[in-house]
């Protein structure tokens, strides 16, 4: 038997986008760039080659599910470096996890933090609208009820959390807050990022920063996520969690894109799960 959840989904995005696309001709004398699933249109850096080549040996062999020491260290060392962050915020023993794509991440995200209930009613789950279709898929197979956060012209491409009503706060259990935006590129100011953890924090709401897009930029790197704890509290990025992809030419290999993803705090998760409960279980 199907998950009937699977039917909250829709149609793919790249199917509705082809069938827009299939009644219209490119033009015969330039060759079409294919926009059938965003691949990337550029070459993957040499390095990329020379890695696998010199780790080839190692194909026959599974790699283990939390990386290797060495690489989780990497992503610590560098997320502290890019963000600014006070020594030691990141723990790459316990708040770093390879994934094989950042789709993984932001999809699995859900599946722990996201109840059955909020005091005794459906979990919503705020993502911007338009967005990623991996945060409806995420919030279909989690329970929860998508909501949908305008990020047009008038909200100057991004969403505004502060905008969703106290209803819709009391039972909200995860939010999604993509910058630099997908599609539009807005980048988030970190006026922006402290105002979404703060709100988050105050209604005990885990925060989700998709930062697939964070190293694409030109006079400065955008803030981040992990920037946007309240002044005072550098050691509680707890409602913060990132992930992003670490090269916008990412290497093309067997198994698919090589992405990176880092998360907030791991402790997080923990901390999310027993504030679920106890919200699952108080009277409205």
């Amino acid at each position: 038997m199907i998950n009937d959840r699977l039917e909250r989904i829709g149609d793919y995005p790249f199917d509705r986008l082809r069938a827009l696309l299939d009644v219209h001709s490119p033009r015969p004398n330039e060759a079409p760039i294919s926009l059938a699933v965003g691949e990337p249109q550029h070459e993957p850096p040499p390095l990329l080659q020379r890695t696998v080549d010199a780790n080839a040996h190692l194909w026959g062999r599974y790699p283990p599910v939390q990386g290797t020491p060495e690489f989780r260290k990497a992503v610590a060392d560098w997320a502290t470096r890019r963000y600014a962050l006070p020594a030691g915020m990141i723990d790459p023993e316990a708040n770093v996890i390879p994934v094989s794509g950042t789709r993984e991440a932001l999809f699995m995200i859900a599946l722990p933090v996201v109840p059955e209930s909020v005091r005794g009613r459906r979990p919503a789950v705020l993502m911007p609208t338009p967005f990623y279709q991996v945060y409806l898929g995420a919030a279909a197979l989690a329970g929860a009820e998508p909501v949908f956060m305008p990020a047009t012209r008038e909200t100057g491409f991004l969403p505004q959390l502060d905008a969703v009503s106290e209803d819709i706060l009391a039972r909200t259990a995860y939010a999604y807050y993509c910058s630099p935006a997908n599609p539009q590129g807005t980048v988030a100011t970190l006026d922006e990022l402290v105002a979404v953890v703060k709100l988050a924090r105050a209604h005990g709401v885990v925060a989700g920063f998709d930062e697939c897009y964070s190293e694409i930029w030109y006079a400065a790197p955008p803030p981040g996520g992990l920037e946007g704890r309240p002044a005072g509290r550098p050691d509680e990025p707890a409602t913060a969690g990132q992930a992003s992809a670490g090269q916008a030419s990412a290497g093309q290999a067997s198994a698919g894109q090589a992405r990176q993803a880092t998360a907030g705090q791991a402790g997080q998760a923990r901390q999310a799960k027993a504030d679920r409960q106890e919200r699952a279980e108080a009277p409205r």
